[in-house]
């Protein structure tokens, strides 16, 4: 599958992508914390489509992170996911999602490529692509309760 957005173009190995992701744990406490597992299945239907065209599995992200809670309700989670290709032409070494051109939006998700690669699953390839990934999804009840729980200076800040 080809992407092209802005000057970057991007080749995925679908086929090669969906093995790699079948072969890796269902849950890896490691990679992402225990409320994405948990809502996972309520993520954005357009992301989760994206992802699995690409042969990902919104479900075992490379790593993910829980960024902040909005009013209770919604979650954002940061992260990455890595596929089998090739970057064909144009993506830069060093690159933030505020970069005009390289970030595109899929539903309420945020997604861009990145062109150095990290926490990369093993027995993907060194030359793996990572999909850089920001997602709302719903709040734990809990969720507000334990955000509540930062220092007193930083809450004071916010």
């Amino acid at each position: 599958m080809r992407i092209e957005r802005g000057a970057y173009i991007v080749d995925v190995n679908v086929k090669k992508t969906k093995e790699l992701y079948q072969a890796l744990p269902e849950r890896d406490a490691g990679r992402a914390p225990e409320g994405y597992y948990e809502r996972v299945d309520k993520a954005p239907e357009a992301l989760a489509k994206f992802l699995r065209s690409l042969g990902v599995d919104i479900a075992k992200p490379a790593q993910m992170t829980r960024y902040h809670v909005l009013s209770g309700e919604m979650e954002q989670y940061g992260g990455s996911f890595h596929l089998a290709g090739v970057y064909a032409a144009g993506l830069p070494e060093k690159m933030q999602v505020t970069d005009e051109g390289y970030a595109f939006r899929c539903g309420e998700s945020t997604l861009y490529f990145n062109g150095s690669v990290s926490a990369l699953p093993e027995g993907f390839p060194q030359d793996a692509l990572q999909l850089e990934v920001i997602v709302w999804l719903p709040c734990a009840e809990d969720a507000w309760d334990e955000m509540a729980e930062y220092p007193e200076d930083i809450a004071a800040e916010g």
